[in-house]
């Protein structure tokens, strides 16, 4: 946060270091940005000097490619309590990560963009830290489960996501080396069951999310 530029106090533990990102997708400027471990996402995705901006606004992201699935920009979070229950509960929030940097800047990102009643919390607002996405899944007990890698997805608003997901699970199933059954069977049969909704959309008939909470079903019994 301190080399990109934002008051940090004196008292508040900081990260340390840089890494490098591959930056993908909907963005003015993909490419490899080398960038102080810390900074917000939204920054990486805005700034001129980084990405220089997602046409269209941010619709999601992918913070690890394909294995991480992906991430809207406003996540779902329960709602943030009023009155004399929000210390305790960014107490209780602030427990869930272990190094005190990634403490630090929960508490920030509280105290600024998590005001009582809240219920999304914007990914751009994330620091840019293995540690500190490794630990916000179980702090705000996330429905989405997130990961940092070195190679970021970012998607513009207009993107259809179903059919991100299944060319994802069409690059699964090429690139499974198919000794064991879940993987051989099971990949073919998600990208098909997302080849099916695909269809469907196309043709104008809404699916149920129902048929989307059974593709995990349908594959576990693969494994039986």
């Amino acid at each position: 946060y301190a080399e990109a530029g934002y008051q940090v106090p004196e008292s508040a533990a900081r990260f340390g270091g840089r890494r490098l990102f591959s930056i993908s997708g909907d963005v003015v400027r993909p490419g490899v940005y080398e960038v102080p471990i810390g900074i917000p996402l939204g920054e990486v995705f805005e700034d001129k000097k980084y990405c220089g901006g997602v046409p269209g606004g941010l619709y999601a992201v992918a913070p690890s490619g394909p294995s991480s699935g992906i991430v809207p920009a406003a996540i779902p979070i329960a709602p943030v309590p009023a009155g004399d229950a929000y210390e305790p509960w960014l107490r209780k929030v602030l427990g869930g990560f272990r190094d005190a940097a990634s403490q630090a800047a929960m508490e920030r990102i509280a105290r600024q963009h998590l005001p009582p009643g809240t219920t999304t919390l914007d990914i751009r607002h994330l620091p840019m830290d293995l540690n500190f996405f490794r630990g916000v899944n179980g702090a705000l007990r996330l429905k989405v489960g997130m990961a940092l890698g070195a190679a970021i997805v970012v998607y513009a608003n207009g993107t259809d996501a179903l059919a991100q997901a299944v060319n994802y699970t069409r690059f699964f199933r090429n690139e499974s080396c198919g000794k064991c059954v879940p993987c051989r069977l099971g990949s073919q049969k998600l990208y098909q069951i997302g080849l099916d909704l695909l269809d469907k959309k196309a043709r104008g008939h809404p699916f149920a999310a129902s048929e989307l909470k059974g593709v995990g079903e349908d594959v576990k019994q693969l494994t039986e």
